[in-house]
């Protein structure tokens, strides 16, 4: 078994494909966001595909300003930079392209059967081992949007004793013998720039779709203020999710938290 403590840039380049092998990889014992550092690099003009990494982080941060766990030596944690500017047509796909990615990357090296809860999050036997947070990087002078930062974080082999209270009975990890997290990291920084340079938004809408576990479901939503429930009844061809509500009206959620209601 290989150990899966060891993170380092040299061990990810190992899994990497030839034409990312020279990609800036920064890896860090603990650091407050991936996703913050990240941004901050951005606006000081770091190469396309800079990648950060790190064995623990202080401030990890989800989606809607929620934190997400990062405790040591059990999960991944990184963050990849892209350009804007090069692929303006796909920015709306990026979080639908990124869950693509992850999913494949655990599919290639696992037996596991990932699932996607719209938009954002990954699952394992109906629990999250995966968060992922799509992020704007705005140009001050001009206000224009000229990099993008996704941030990923897996529950690679945390326990389920280590979860706090809160976590033990939604979170998961991937618990997989024989791989290790510079192994996974590669395998989805391979998938996730394939996807961005091929992109392809039919093709991305239908692995996206395949995948999600919500089609069906009754669910609960806020919008205004106001909280609706309904069936989910699939996504649009940029990935909004359509609902069928119990008022009769069919809404569209282009994002937001959705419930699964039991």
């Amino acid at each position: 078994m290989q150990n899966n403590n060891a993170l380092s840039a040299d061990a990810i380049k190992l899994f990497l494909n030839d034409k990312y092998n020279n990609i800036d990889i920064q890896v860090f014992e603990s650091i407050s966001s991936t996703n913050t550092v990240a941004k901050q690099m951005a606006l000081d003009a770091c190469s396309q595909y800079t990648t950060l990494v790190a064995n623990s982080q202080t401030a990890g941060r989800g989606r809607v300003g929620k934190t997400f766990y990062s405790p040591a030596n059990s999960g991944i944690y990184l963050s990849t930079v892209i350009s804007a500017k090069k692929h303006t047509a796909d920015i709306a796909f990026i979080t639908i392209l990124s869950a693509v990615a992850v999913c494949k990357a655990i599919e290639e090296l696992t037996s596991l059967t990932p699932t996607i809860k719209w938009v954002n999050d990954i699952f394992i036997d109906d629990k999250k081992s995966c968060g992922i947070l799509t992020e704007a990087v705005i140009n001050p002078t001009n206000g224009t949007i000229e990099n993008l930062v996704i941030g990923i974080g897996i529950n690679f082999s945390t326990t389920s004793e280590d979860f706090p209270d809160e976590l033990k009975h939604i979170a998961t990890s991937l618990n997989q013998v024989g791989i290790s997290r510079n192994q996974l990291i590669a395998t989805i920084l391979n998938n996730l720039f394939y996807e961005i340079e091929n992109f392809d938004s039919d093709r991305i809408i239908k692995e996206y779709r395949s995948r999600m576990f919500l089609i069906g479901k009754n669910v609960t939503f806020t919008l205004n203020d106001i909280e609706y429930n309904g069936i989910a009844k699939d996504i649009d061809s940029v990935g909004h999710l359509i609902v069928e509500c119990s008022d009769n009206i069919t809404r569209t959620l282009h994002s937001g938290e959705v419930s699964i209601k039991y």
